[in-house]
């Protein structure tokens, strides 16, 4: 008996090992973070993901992003995206590389919100993209590239091209005021182009990247360099009317503490974007003449609400200036 009882206890003793190995094995099956982003165009937005390991070197990852609209992109309301992918390590786990595909859902590339009793719709969008990071001797890079592509778009006005019916994209208040010798004169005056007005009913197609390269002061701090654009390349008419949104370089620091980490970046922000009125603007500034003077036509219409536009001298200058971003995340 006392034998029985010296091997029985040894084995409990030698299966420590094993059980803590397996323990450590389970809490290896899955990773999640939650990562809470505030910033001055997209405002707050929320973003989880998960990952579950396929290989020792795969993971098979999901996300959710909650795109709030609380900033300078509030125009455009709310959008939820959610995709999921891969990711793949390589290097000794120095490079981590998770493309993906999403879906978008909302009024951002449909402009839903902009047509008459439009709304947000499902899957209005997809969007293949991809994250990679890379980190060794010190060096860290997180990099970001998206294509968010249209894949609805408001019923409305087409145009035909050769045979071929496409979206009409330039918005047709303002393709009516550029028909007039003096609607053209007034777009001339201002610097403006018909194509900077781009039709509600057109697609919006938008590319996204971002860079933070940087170096590693300590365990818990780095610091870098920050570039960012968000580029509008809207489908469904001929002709270039690519813009951009705004461009971000500027400079990040990261704190890291446990399981979470604080990253703020700050800098420089340009846009390009066509100055100020939008083709809503302008129609309801029309509906609103031609309410008051139903004398006027269509055409005097249009060109006198422009012409009181430039008099008010109201141009789009919000993402000139300075940018800040603060994200925090936690891996669990």
């Amino acid at each position: 008996m006392k034998k029985i009882f010296i091997l029985s206890l040894t084995s409990i003793i030698l299966s420590f090992p094993v059980l803590a190995q397996e323990k450590k094995t389970e809490e290896k099956k899955y990773s999640t973070s939650i990562a809470i982003n505030s910033d001055s165009f997209f405002g707050l937005t929320p973003i989880a993901t998960v990952g579950v390991p396929l290989t020792d070197n795969i993971d098979l990852t999901g996300y959710a992003i909650f795109w709030s609209g609380i900033g300078n992109s509030h125009a455009f309301g709310h959008w939820t995206e959610f995709g999921g992918g891969v990711n793949i390590t390589a290097l000794d786990g120095a490079l981590k590389v998770n493309p993906q595909l999403g879906i978008l859902n909302g009024t951002l590339l449909s402009r839903g919100n902009l047509g008459a009793g439009g709304g947000p719709m499902f899957m209005e969008g997809i969007v293949p993209n991809m994250t990679l990071f890379f980190e060794k001797s010190g060096f860290e890079l997180e990099f970001y590239a998206g294509y968010y592509l249209g894949t609805r778009a408001a019923s409305g006005t087409t145009t035909t091209n050769s045979g071929t019916s496409r979206f009409a994209m330039v918005d047709p208040d303002v393709a009516l005021l550029a028909s007039s010798s003096e609607g053209a004169a007034a777009l001339s005056s201002a610097n403006l182009q018909a194509n900077q007005f781009p039709n509600r009913n057109a697609r919006n197609n938008y590319t996204h990247f971002w860079a933070f390269p940087g170096y590693k002061v300590t365990d818990w701090l780095s610091a870098g360099v920050h570039w960012e654009e968000l580029r509008f390349r809207p489908s469904g008419g001929d002709g270039d009317y690519d813009s951009t949104v705004y461009s971000w370089r500027g400079l990040y620091t990261t704190i890291k503490a446990g399981s979470g980490s604080l990253r703020i970046a700050f800098g420089d922000s340009s846009s390009n974007e066509s100055s100020g009125i939008t083709g809503t603007q302008l129609r309801n500034d029309v509906a609103t003449i031609r309410t008051a003077n139903s004398s006027l036509s269509s055409e005097q219409a249009v060109n006198l609400a422009l012409t009181n536009w430039l008099n008010a001298n109201r141009p789009n200058n919000a993402m000139n200036g300075t940018y800040y971003r603060v994200t925090y995340t936690h891996q669990f």
